[in-house]
This record gives C-alpha cells, sequence and structure tokens, in this order.
C-alpha cells in the first residue's frame, strides 16, 4: 500500500466534524513498514500536516507538522535514538504517557504507530516574490491546521483547548493571505 495521503484541497471545504470523519476514515500506514520510497511518493504534496495512531485506537495519539521540511525529512526524526534531540516528541511521548518504561523503548512503540498525512500542494515556480509569499502563506497555513486539529481532536499528546463546535468550515480557519 501506498503511502496515505488527504490532501487539504479535500478538507478545505468541509466542516470541523467532516474533516475528523475524514481523517479517522482514511487508510493508515503503519510506521515501522515505511520506505524512503513511500515518504518520496508525494512529491506534488511534499508538507503538511500527519496523524499518529497508536495501537488499536481510533482516535490520533499525535498531531504534528511538516511546513519546513519534507515529510521525508521530518517524520523520522520523531525516532532518532538520542533523547536530547529536540524533535522526537512522539517517541519522548511514548516515555511520557506511560506507554514505555524508557526513552529507548518509546523509540520502538512509536514505530508501532499508523500514520495519516495531509499534504499541501507545493507552488509552481514563478518569479521570486511571487513564490516566497505564495510559500510563506503555505507555511503559515500547514502551521495553522496543526493548531486547529489539535484543538479540535484532542490527541492524547498534543491536544490543546477546544474552542469548536465541529460546525466550523475549515477554510475559514486558515489564513488566506500573508500579513
Amino acid at each position: 500500500m501506498s503511502l496515505p495521503l488527504v490532501t487539504i484541497d479535500h478538507l478545505l471545504p468541509l466542516t470541523l466534524s467532516e474533516v475528523q470523519d475524514v481523517l479517522l476514515g482514511s487508510p493508515r500506514k503503519h510506521v515501522g513498514a515505511l520506505t524512503l520510497g513511500d515518504l518520496a511518493s508525494h512529491p506534488t504534496h511534499p508538507n503538511g500536516c500527519y496523524l499518529f495512531f497508536h495501537g488499536s485506537s481510533p482516535e490520533p495519539f499525535y498531531i504534528g507538522r511538516s511546513s519546513s521540511r519534507s515529510f521525508i525529512g521530518r517524520l523520522p526524526s520523531h525516532f532518532e535514538p538520542h533523547f536530547d534531540f529536540w524533535m522526537n516528541g512522539l517517541s519522548k511521548g511514548m516515555q511520557s504517557s506511560g506507554l514505555a518504561p524508557s526513552y529507548s523503548d518509546g523509540v520502538i512503540q512509536a514505530l508501532s504507530c499508523d500514520l495519516v498525512l495531509v499534504g499541501f500542494r507545493y507552488p509552481e515556480r514563478r518569479e521570486k516574490t511571487s513564490f516566497e509569499q505564495e510559500m510563506r502563506l503555505r507555511r503559515l497555513r500547514i502551521n495553522a491546521l496543526e493548531l486547529v486539529l489539535q484543538r479540535f481532536m484532542q490527541p492524547i499528546l498534543t491536544a490543546r483547548p477546544n474552542p469548536y463546535s465541529g460546525a466550523e468550515l475549515l477554510t475559514s480557519l486558515l489564513p488566506n493571505s500573508v500579513a
């Protein structure tokens, strides 16, 4: 099975409740079975948000983002074997939540998660100013989507206070321009 990816364009017209239904119902890929080919399999949508699911739980365990780095660069850092690495929140979370007795066991537990990606289209190259503005807006939208998903879907490790009812349109919660 190729790496599951839901495009942001598919989610934008939906309410938050519908977005949640789509993401929870999407096919998942077992993290321990990921290959570099899998992570490079969506060159038109190389960045976005990702949801890790642990065990048989239907609810996300961790929601994160890859806004500056591509998925192929960001996702493996969650499995860094050194505790002091700062981008390994999933493995650290396995230990802090009591699912693993040590950090190294947390890395092993993290590899047993399943994954769903939300991909953002990479803009076509144009004049430099236009491209840079489009890339900046794209990063802002990815960052905003991560916060919205963390607030509404309440993942075990990265939940935030939820101000949403579920009836809000996703498109209304993401920035539309660069300030």
